[in-house]
């Protein structure tokens, strides 16, 4: 689930509104340590009467916003929505229903927020970001690119545009143009662990492998607990022969995410080739598990044309299969 940053807005004196409990629950709805007292507290102004309307959108914001972080998000929408209904032109709650509409895959919906955002805040660095994304989502990338470079004119200091431009970059094989975005994102926030991801990626595609490791490593240091560091440092050791390095990182990958089927697949390859074989039956089942039927298809496809599998390409992990790939695993020209 995407991480949503709580941006509580302090609200205005609530002229009209007196009581110790009615201040009570302003103090409460500002805050946002705690998400429950401060939902309490937003709720308790909305059930006030003599609110203003301009105070009523603010709670219904602040709440919103302390329900998308619960993961809450059918509720985050309908305080966003309410808090439009109330202020059409709260830039900041469009721009944040779209990032739950995003997180629910509801891209147009997210898109035409997005879209709005920059229409009332067109100087909104962010906002242009964001709807670059949802142009590369629709396959609009040159759309995308117009968006990321004017956001990262209205804010050079925008690394998120940068990172952002340089994957639509990396998208169109230009590698060159990729890594510099990378970079210029990395020189504006050093400690970026998915920038470091992304140029490790593209110098590892260029064959730089050394670059490569070198990046995957510092978003290890900046992002310890992240899954992807670990996998993309697996993968550049795959391509050295370095069998025994990308399983322990390909196992630290698992141990972070045990559901990521990359890394089991990955982790698979490695122990084939270290001739565990047993280890690499298991890991690949746990790639089938975890990757779905999609997963099945790609081994499917590829022991079919190894000349090892006769049947339906269904995404279903059959005995058939499974023989095959035992067989196709004890082979060292499979």
């Amino acid at each position: 689930m995407r991480k949503f940053l709580l941006t509580t807005i302090i609200l205005a004196s609530l002229a009209g509104v007196s009581g110790m409990a009615r201040a009570d629950n302003e103090t409460d709805c500002n805050q946002g340590k705690d998400l429950d007292r401060q939902i309490s507290g937003c709720t308790g102004m909305l059930q006030s009467q003599g609110l203003k309307a301009s105070a009523r959108a603010l709670a219904y914001y602040n709440r919103g916003g302390a329900y998308a972080v619960q993961g809450k998000l059918d509720q985050a929408i309908a305080d966003y929505s309410q808090t439009i209904k109330l202020d059409p032109k709260f830039a900041d709650a469009y721009y944040n229903r779209g990032e739950v509409y995003e997180e629910k895959d509801q891209l147009d919906k997210a898109f035409a927020d997005y879209n709005q955002v920059v229409k009332l805040d067109p100087k909104n660095s962010d906002a242009y970001v964001k709807r670059g994304s949802a142009y590369m989502e629709k396959d609009k990338s040159d759309l995308a690119m117009a968006d990321y470079a004017r956001a990262i004119k209205l804010d050079p200091k925008n690394a998120e545009a940068y990172f952002k431009r340089g994957a639509a970059y990396f998208d169109q094989e230009k590698l060159k143009q990729a890594i510099s975005d990378y970079s210029h994102a990395i020189k504006i926030n050093p400690e970026y662990a998915a920038a470091y991801i992304g140029r490790g990626y593209a110098y590892e595609v260029s064959g730089k492998y050394g670059k490569a490791l070198a990046d995957y490593s510092n978003a290890i240091k900046y992002n310890p607990e992240g899954a992807d560091g670990y996998y993309y440092r697996g993968y550049a050791y795959d391509g050295e022969g370095k069998f025994d390095k990308a399983i322990a990182d390909y196992s630290q990958a698992i141990k972070l995410n045990p559901e990521y089927a990359a890394a089991y697949y990955n982790r698979a390859y490695a122990y084939k080739n270290k001739g565990r074989f047993d280890q690499a039956l298991a890991d690949y089942s746990s790639s089938f598990k975890y990757g779905g039927a999609d997963q099945v298809k790609i081994m499917q496809q590829y022991l079919k044309k190894q000349g090892r599998y006769k049947g339906a390409i269904d995404g279903v992990y059959n005995p058939a299969m499974k023989r095959a790939l035992t067989a196709c695993i004890r082979d060292p020209k499979c």
